[in-house]
C-alpha cells in the first residue's frame, strides 16, 4: 500500500504518519500488508511526482494550491486513488463527493478517526484486488473488476453493465437474471437501487431524496424504488 500525505505542517504530518503506522501494525495483524508513506509539503510537488499512490491524505488548507484543487488535478489522470481530506473545517470536506473522496479526517487528528478511515481503505483495497464479475460476451470471457462498475441494469432477460476502463465508461450486455447478478456481486458499495438495477456508491454524484433520483458520476440517473429506499439510505450513511 503506497500512501502519500500532502500536508504543509510538519507536526500534523508526523502525527498522522504515526497513527497510520500504529493502525497498520496493530489492526491488520495476520494480513501482512506491506506499506510505505511519502511526505509532500505542497500540492505542486505531489502532482509533479512520478509515483503512483493507492491512498492520498490531502490537507485542504494549504498555501498556493489547496487540497481540493490538488484533488481535482489528480483526478484528471487517476480515477482509482483513494483520497482522504484532512481539515479543521468540516464544511470544506463536504465537497469531497466532487472528487469521489473516500472520507475525511478532522484536525486535531486522533486514533479513533484514523482507524475508521483506514478500515474503509483496507476494505476497499481488498475488494479492488479480489472482486470481479466474469461474463461471456461475443464468444469471449470478459473479466470486469466490481469496483469499476458504475451501474448494472436489467433489460428484459439481459443485464447491462456500465463500467470504467481508465477514464472511459464502457457498457456490456449479456444474458442473465438479477438473481444471478446478486449471487456474483460481493463489492459492498455495489448495492440494489430497485428490483432491476444496482448502483455503485463510489460513483454516486448526488441523491435527490424528494424524487428518489440518484445522479451518477457519468451523468446517468438511477431511480431508487421505495421498497429499496431504506436500505439504500442506510448503505449511503455507512459509505
Amino acid at each position: 500500500m503506497k500512501i502519500a500525505i500532502v500536508e504543509n505542517e510538519q507536526a500534523d504530518y508526523q502525527k498522522l504518519s504515526d497513527l497510520i503506522n500504529q493502525y497498520l501494525s496493530k489492526e491488520t495483524e495476520g494480513k501482512n500488508i506491506p506499506f510505505s508513506i511519502d511526505y509532500y509539503t505542497n500540492g505542486y510537488d505531489f502532482l509533479e511526482s512520478k509515483d503512483v499512490y493507492q491512498v492520498v491524505f490531502l490537507d485542504i488548507e494549504m498555501p498556493g494550491i489547496n487540497g481540493m484543487e490538488t484533488a481535482i488535478k489528480l483526478r484528471e489522470n487517476n480515477l482509482d486513488c483513494l483520497i482522504v481530506f484532512v481539515t479543521n473545517m468540516s464544511q470544506y470536506a463536504i465537497d469531497g463527493y466532487k472528487v469521489n473522496a473516500i472520507d475525511f479526517c478532522l484536525k486535531p487528528i486522533n486514533y479513533p478517526d484514523v482507524k475508521l478511515v483506514m478500515d474503509k481503505i483496507v476494505k476497499r483495497l481488498e475488494v479492488t484486488q479480489e472482486s470481479y464479475i466474469v461474463v461471456k460476451h461475443e464468444g469471449d470471457m470478459l473479466k470486469i473488476r466490481q469496483s469499476d462498475i458504475e451501474t448494472i441494469e436489467m433489460d428484459k432477460h439481459d443485464a447491462i453493465i456500465a463500467y470504467y476502463k481508465g477514464d472511459e465508461l464502457k457498457t456490456v450486455s449479456f444474458r442473465s437474471s438479477m438473481k444471478e447478478i446478486l449471487n456474483k456481486v460481493s463489492d459492498p458499495y455495489l448495492i440494489p437501487a430497485s428490483s432491476g438495477s444496482l448502483l455503485n456508491l463510489v460513483y454516486l454524484d448526488s441523491f435527490n431524496n424528494a424524487n428518489l433520483i440518484a445522479k451518477m458520476k457519468s451523468g446517468k440517473t438511477v431511480f431508487i424504488s421505495r421498497s429499496h429506499k431504506r436500505d439504500f439510505l442506510i448503505k449511503l450513511s455507512e459509505a
